[in-house]
């Protein structure tokens, strides 16, 4: 069953009384407070609150007159506004429905109305705290104890880092708190119960023992067995936002001492990181990749990766269609700081470049300094806004030395003063030893492979939730797709070939013929057959969806999911009841799987894919749409999270099979499940 972290023998054993587990998992010593942030702990015995849900989200006070009573256990903090009327984060425990709530406040500008007298009623802006519901639990739907233990330490966490690695909505981002390096939570056990700490001046019933305040604290929990993966990933996040930059080296050699995998460590971190507000969390994060004492070349291929994930990001959510029209454009300014990484190994180290080495390919490393340096070029002098940005993000109140950016430059491209990247053009920073190198990078053009991932993206999909209320938020699980473009790939083309001219590059000889093959090559011909875009739903729902790729070119086909998203495919469900009555453990072993929602908004159903047979030695255009199982998710019993997951507790309801022998079974007469693994 989905978990938030793995159970162990030697978990502590549960309390009987649920409140007693809430004392327990909200004790100040399990959270890390930064020196600028100031916040007191309490437990109220009561305490009322307006309090209603709508398609599963909190309304405000001043949209319902409902109330409702609680035991509270909550953190406040204080400002030099005054202490918050809501609380920061607080578990809100309902002895007569017996459900727990999580909720957070955040400081937000917003309007509201007042009496100008005369009956006239006028509007102005202010400043309030906002409650958001992280989630609701209820225990006699858990197997015991330590499972709820297990949940409520997640929503609690969801509750100050975000509940989604694709922050789109308010509750998915990080609390400012977070985000500026003030604010951690781990459950350390019994751990925190001996911290002596000092803490602010406590309130009456603030208790004792106060939270850790500096961020070695937060290095040793890093290493505490039975961790979530996540987990560690956010706390060491944590770390290299709240440590100054002069003592980055100090955070890895006491990160080198725990026995953790730090490259994979760090991968996650990016994987996952939300860069808004843009802080000096990316600076950290590569002087501590630096710090760690890896290789050069090691260093030089972790900064590669970066780099193609975040091309292949950026080619799927530009920064024109997307990102309010480049409003929020920390993913530019983060190709740009570990571009100039790069290129700094490339003037030292030329040869890494240029040679290919018993033990690795300069192939990658020069396809990441093309892909970066061309993107990079793309939007020098883009139109932005004073500082990344979103309206939602706009809203929140954050401390000096952070300032609210004008509504206007985030709607109206037109408004924006700022020029990306202005005065710090990319040809400035190309000596001769990367120029080569570049040249060396066009010429890996004329293979196939590299002009294909000209074209490569990655497009984000919740395929899942398609039953849920328009409105509701979405933790059902988040897939990430592999997708491919001859269009985008005929642009990046021309878009070189411009580039190449502009910083006086050599094209290669046969280029322009190459060129023009590409353009009419048949797509078959890419290797890289899949599942034409215009065959996948769109949602109907304010979520992120693979119809999405849609906007950005009409030729994209779905080529597969990634290994994690085809890995949550085969685990979160049980599909068990299918294997047992048709072969397919072909379909099982493959390593191109895909979950898409195929039809249109009112008429669709789900359906996996099997890839690995649209090689194009026999690729057969007329079976590329024959799916290998089509489902449906049932959302006839609602939703329900576990470890931070949000499945349908009917499971996906099948309604046809096509088996490994190539045999079609119609199941819509029967009821056929695919249970989710509680």
């Amino acid at each position: 069953m989905p978990r938030f972290r793995p159970r162990s023998p030697a978990d502590s054993a549960p309390p009987a009384d649920p409140r007693q587990l809430f004392d327990d998992v909200f004790r100040p010593g399990h959270f890390r407070v930064g020196p600028d942030l100031h916040l007191v702990w309490r437990f109220r015995a009561e305490v009322s609150l307006p309090w209603e849900i709508y398609q599963g989200r909190l309304l405000g006070a001043a949209q319902t007159r409902e109330q409702r009573s609680f035991l509270a256990w909550d953190v406040t903090q204080h400002t030099n506004r005054g202490s918050a009327d809501r609380p920061l984060i607080a578990l809100l425990w309902d002895p007569t429905r017996q459900e727990l709530h999580v909720v957070r406040s955040l400081l937000c500008h917003v309007w509201e109305s007042y009496d100008d007298g005369g009956n006239v009623i006028q509007s102005r802006e202010t400043c309030k705290w906002i409650m958001e519901l992280v989630g609701t639990l209820t225990p006699a739907e858990l197997a015991d104890a330590e499972e709820l233990r297990d949940e409520v330490i997640c929503r609690i966490w969801q509750a100050v880092v975000g509940t989604s690695r694709l922050p789109l909505t308010s509750l998915e981002a990080p609390l400012p708190a977070f985000s500026l390096g003030q604010l951690a939570y781990t459950y350390r056990g019994d751990a925190a119960a001996g911290d002596a700490a000092a803490g602010d001046a406590p309130a009456d019933n603030t208790p004792a023992h106060g939270p850790m305040r500096s961020w070695r604290d937060v290095i040793e929990c890093i290493g505490l067995p039975n961790l979530a993966w996540r987990e560690r990933a956010r706390l060491l996040e944590s770390v290299l936002r709240a440590a100054p930059r002069d003592e980055i080296a100090d955070v890895a050699a006491r990160c080198l001492r725990l026995g953790v995998k730090l490259p994979a460590l760090m991968r996650t971190i990016f994987n996952e990181v939300s860069l808004s507000p843009w802080t000096g969390f990316a600076d950290n994060a590569l002087a501590f990749v630096h710090a760690l004492g890896w290789s050069g070349i090691d260093e030089v291929g972790f900064l590669s990766w970066l780099i193609r994930k975040l091309v292949r990001h950026l080619t799927a959510y530009d920064l024109v269609t997307f990102h309010h029209r480049g409003a929020n454009y920390p993913d530019a300014l983060l190709l740009d700081t570990a571009l100039k990484r790069l290129l700094d190994w490339a003037k030292r180290e030329p040869h890494w470049f240029l040679e290919d080495r018993e033990d690795r390919s300069a192939v990658p490393a020069r396809r990441a300094l093309r892909q970066g340096a061309l993107l990079r070029w793309r939007y020098e002098g883009h139109a932005v806004p004073d500082a990344p940005t979103s309206s939602g993000e706009n809203a929140r109140v954050l401390p000096e030395p952070f300032q609210r950016v004008p509504d206007e430059q985030i709607v109206n491209p037109a408004r924006r003063a700022r020029m990306l990247f202005a005065g710090d053009p990319l040809a400035r920073r190309l000596p001769p030893a990367t120029q080569e190198i570049l040249q060396r990078a066009l010429a890996d053009l004329l293979q196939l492979d590299e002009t294909a991932d000209l074209g490569t993206a990655v497009f984000v999909d919740r395929p899942f939730g398609f039953g849920k209320e328009t409105l509701a938020p979405d933790q059902t699980p988040l897939l990430a797709h592999e997708t491919f473009s001859p269009a985008i790939v005929e642009r990046r083309l021309d878009e070189l070939t411009r580039f190449a001219a502009e910083l006086r590059l050599d094209l290669p000889h046969g280029w322009q013929a190459w060129r023009d093959e590409a353009k009419s090559r048949p797509r078959k011909d890419w290797r890289r057959p899949g599942l034409p875009i215009d065959r996948c739903a769109s949602t109907g729902r304010p979520v992120a969806a693979l119809a999405d790729a849609r906007a950005v070119s009409a030729d994209i086909e779905v080529v597969g999911a990634l290994e994690g998203s085809i890995r949550a495919i085969r685990e979160l469900f049980d599909w068990s009841s299918l294997n047992a009555r048709f072969p397919l453990a072909k379909l099982w072993a493959s390593d191109r799987l895909q979950c898409v929602r195929r039809g249109n908004e009112k008429h669709s159903c789900l359906a996996i894919w099997e890839a690995a047979s649209w090689d194009a030695s026999n690729f057969d255009p007329e079976n590329r749409d024959a799916p290998r199982i089509l489902f449906e998710s049932d959302p006839s019993l609602g939703y329900r999270s576990r470890g931070g997951v949000e499945l349908p507790v009917a499971g996906l309801r099948i309604w046809q099979v096509l088996d490994d022998a190539g045999r079609r079974h119609d199941l819509r007469q029967e009821q056929v499940v695919a249970p989710p693994r509680w």
